[in-house]
């Protein structure tokens, strides 16, 4: 948790070193970020529309930690969105099967922009052949 400059320690505000502490509600129990995401805070909400964003979220993270053992995008997350936290940390990022996922996928776009952006330059280099003025 130091890495996220958290502590396991209980209250508010910060400790001697800058962590900051944790802050727990007395709302019970949860064995993962969805329920506690869905039983105690989505039914709170004023604007039910602010929920619907974390809401998709919570469905993409739920398919990435199902087909990648994966939690976050650039570092592994603090825990899991739909996992049980007896499962353990995350040790693995999603960014390497984000991109490996969209490689597979925008190969063939990549390859026709290249391609494209060649024909487009020949058409150039030959119409610029026309505008040189040649001695005879």
């Amino acid at each position: 948790m130091n890495y996220f400059f958290r502590t396991r320690a209980a209250g508010s505000g910060n400790t001697t070193n800058g962590l900051i502490r944790m802050t727990y509600g007395n709302t019970g129990t949860f064995s993962n970020f969805s329920s506690c995401w869905e039983t105690n805070i989505l039914p709170n909400l004023v604007d039910k529309d602010t929920g619907a964003p974390m809401n998709g979220m919570i469905r993409t993270m739920k398919s990435m930690e199902k087909r990648a053992a994966c939690s976050g995008v650039c570092n592994p997350g603090l825990f899991w969105y739909t996992l049980d936290v007896t499962t353990g940390p995350p040790t693995s990022s999603c960014l390497s099967f984000i991109t490996g996922s969209i490689s597979d996928r925008f190969a063939p776009v990549g390859l026709a922009g290249i391609v494209s952006g060649l024909i487009m330059f020949l058409v150039w280099l030959f119409q610029y052949f026309l505008w040189c003025k040649y001695d005879e």
